[in-house]
């Protein structure tokens, strides 16, 4: 009687992609919320604050939209990434990962993590979705 056998399959990598160049694409490991043995963590915040007026009372002043965000950690970026990635602040992409996310959206900062091995680095984005339509 043969023996059942059970596969499993950890994938690690995640795309960012212009969608005005698709040609332009970096490819890299990743790992936290993008991918691998840990759960997606996405963030949802809604625009507004609390303020605080006469005799104690405070109230909730919401604006009209919500943001989404997604701690992003690329990892094993090669220095020709690290250069497309800095050049990318700010530009419109889309963001793929092993989950299956397909978020449009940007970035404005980087936090670079430069491995023992110079010719490697981590790069933790600040990631949020922006409303983009997709035409054909």
């Amino acid at each position: 009687m043969p023996m059942p056998y059970t596969a499993t399959v950890t994938l690690t990598r995640a795309w960012l992609i212009d969608p005005t160049d698709p040609t332009t694409v970096v490819v890299t490991g990743s790992s936290g919320s993008t991918g691998g043995a840990t759960a997606a963590v996405r963030t949802s915040t809604r625009d507004g604050e609390v303020r605080a007026y006469a005799a104690g009372r405070y109230r909730a002043v919401l604006g009209p939209g919500t943001t989404r965000t997604i701690g992003l950690t690329l990892r094993g970026v090669t220095p020709d990434q690290e250069l497309q990635i800095e050049a990318w602040k700010g530009t419109l992409l889309l963001y793929r990962d092993t989950y299956g996310v397909r978020q449009f959206g940007c970035y404005l900062s980087t936090q670079v993590t430069q491995r023992r091995n110079a010719s490697k680095a981590d790069i933790t984005l600040d990631w949020r979705e922006l409303t983009y339509v997709e035409s054909a």
